[in-house]
């Protein structure tokens, strides 16, 4: 159906937004696109006259709210993950890794089983992004929350069921080595026996979540999603994070 933009109403729009099955993020861009064609129309056009209608694309003048489906895409992340996890259990943990923790996707596969300690995951100088600009960085301590806990128990658990993985230094091994150089000591300490890239498994866990997304969005955590849609409602960031807290 169509209409003229000055029968446009928050209903219309709403109804707009949801007559297609379409993700959070395209719905997003579609309702920016009618706030630009709104805006154009008010600011450019003077369509109104006097009588200036409310803007039925802004939440701030009553209209349309979009609300984030945090809960239901973190709930839909989390079974896939267990369901990919089995057939590719190291890419897997180093994503779930990335989902839960403020480590970059180039630092991760760097990192050593002895990195990780009792109660908080050490990321060196060394694997660092911004040691090479001249910037003056210290180590990151990570904190082992319960939900990371649970990703080293997985660790653990795949490397019983690969005993090769035990000559191994790195956290996150390469699912290719090659098993008659594990007695070559340069071998198992290189950088080949280390996963280096997960983008395929990335692939497939995005494909059966069917969110157009990438790596670095792994880095905002349920929690600063949260943070975020609380935000939107009009809170500062020192009341969102209270509120979420």
């Amino acid at each position: 159906s169509t209409a003229t933009i000055d029968d446009l109403t928050p209903g219309i729009v709403e109804r707009y937004l949801e007559e297609k099955t379409r993700s959070y993020g395209y719905k997003k861009n579609i309702l920016k696109a009618l706030q630009y064609l709104w805006g154009f129309a008010r600011n450019n056009l003077k369509c109104f006259g006097d009588k200036r209608p409310l803007d039925p694309t802004s939440m701030k003048e009553g209209g349309v709210e979009l609300k984030r489906p945090t809960t239901v895409k973190f709930k839909d992340f989390k079974k896939i993950i267990e369901e990919v996890k089995p057939e590719r259990p190291f890419p897997t943990l180093l994503i779930e890794l990335l989902s839960e923790a403020d480590i970059r996707p180039t630092e991760a596969p760097k990192l050593l089983k002895s990195d990780f300690k009792d109660d908080h995951i050490v990321v060196r100088v060394a694997i660092q992004k911004n040691r090479s600009k001249g910037i003056k960085v210290k180590e990151r301590i990570i904190p082992i929350t319960p939900f990371v806990q649970s990703i080293i128990k997985d660790l653990h658990k795949y490397y019983k069921l690969h005993p090769q993985y035990n000559f191994v230094p790195w956290a996150f091994p390469s699912p290719r080595i090659n098993l008659e150089r594990l007695d070559e000591p340069e071998y198992v300490q290189g950088n080949e026996t280390r996963l280096k890239d997960v983008s395929e498994t990335f692939e497939i866990i995005r494909k059966k979540l069917g969110v157009d997304c990438s790596l670095k969005t792994l880095r905002k955590t349920y929690i600063t999603t949260q943070v975020e849609a609380q935000r939107d409602l009009g809170k500062t960031q020192e009341e969102a994070i209270e509120t979420i807290s």
